[in-house]
């Protein structure tokens, strides 16, 4: 989810040296089925990572490999965060 571009979904994609990215798609919140439509299994399926206030807008980062060192991955991303002070 990027902040200038609220209704797409953007993929990057890296495996080696291989880089792919994709902006072909918006998110399941902007679709009408979610809200509308009479197939409740299809509302759910298009709701299914919602969370409340932005829907199924988010952002994810996938790390795959061996022997990873989660904790110092995620410690060096939460000092990436804005503290509540900085995001306001």
């Amino acid at each position: 989810w990027m902040t200038i571009a609220h209704d797409f979904k953007g993929v990057v994609g890296q495996a080696g040296n291989m880089i792919r990215t994709d902006f072909n798609s918006t998110w399941n919140v902007l679709n009408r089925q979610a809200y509308e439509d009479e197939d409740e299994t299809l509302k759910t399926r298009l709701r299914e990572d919602w969370v409340a206030p932005y829907g199924d807008r988010r952002q994810e980062l996938v790390f795959i490999g061996q022997h990873l060192k989660h904790s110092a991955i995620h410690d060096i991303l939460d000092k990436c965060l804005l503290t509540g002070d900085e995001f306001e």
